[in-house]
């Protein structure tokens, strides 16, 4: 989990919401140098969806 950083630590106003992938696609919410959240959808019927955080997952 070295790649994130805590949102207590955050120090700007402007983040940004990255895509990735078309069919099943995962974002990514960052500062521009830091990963903050990941966002990703495991099935497409249910729609249930993964929150990664520093602080650990949510489902």
């Amino acid at each position: 989990m070295n790649q994130y950083r805590s949102f207590d630590l955050l120090k700007t106003n402007e983040l940004s919401v990255i895509r990735h992938g078309f069919f099943r696609p995962w974002f990514e919410l960052t500062d521009g140098v830091n990963l903050l959240l990941i966002k990703q959808t495991r099935t497409t019927l249910l729609k249930l969806t993964d929150f990664a955080l520093m602080r650990g997952t949510w489902r």
